[in-house]
């Protein structure tokens, strides 16, 4: 049973990690989109929205 919960426990902390490392791609992604001037802004929150699964 003790083995049972604990390879629960380690599912969660991986699935954990693997959330914050998508939060963390993203916050990337949008990093560059605000440093990108060659964009308008308009172009700039299309972008932004498409990164973080936001629909218009």
């Amino acid at each position: 049973m003790e083995l049972l919960l604990k390879s629960r426990k380690v599912a969660v902390e991986e699935r954990k990690v693997a959330i914050l490392e998508q939060k963390a791609a993203q916050a990337d992604k949008a990093k560059e989109l605000l440093g990108d001037k060659a964009l308008t802004p308009e172009e700039r929150d299309r972008k932004m929205k498409a990164v973080f699964g936001i629909s218009s």
